[in-house]
């Protein structure tokens, strides 16, 4: 429950951190326009604010990355589904499970051809 508040807290803190962010870059875009013929100093105040925003920006998105890597790295780790014997090729001969009848009569098989020829 804890981690569904915190999760709900980051997002509403995220959202009304962006806010404000998004009015300032919005009123910096129309200063911008509106001095298209300012001078450099204008123009270098403006892509400073501008830099500031998005600086800002970065940082929000990096805490919401931040969190959620968080969270992943606490999730236990989920179990390896465990091969049962009868998954598993017998280490004789490498084969599957549904061969091992038919290597028990080819064996048979063998035997009785090599008896034949011995005679």
């Amino acid at each position: 429950m804890a981690r569904v508040h915190r999760e709900s807290f980051l997002a509403d803190a995220a959202h009304d951190l962006r806010a404000p962010l998004n009015a300032i870059k919005s009123w910096a875009h129309v200063l911008e326009n509106l001095l298209g013929n300012a001078d450099p100093p204008v123009h270098r105040a403006i892509a400073g604010i501008m830099g500031g925003v998005e600086q800002q920006a970065r940082l929000i998105d990096d805490l919401v990355r931040m969190e959620d890597a968080m969270h992943e790295s606490k999730k236990p780790a989920q179990p390896r589904p465990q091969r049962t014997d009868e998954h598993s090729p017998d280490p004789d001969t490498l084969e599957g499970p549904g061969d091992r009848q038919d290597t028990q009569h080819k064996d048979e098989d063998r035997d009785e051809v090599t008896r034949r020829g011995e005679r």
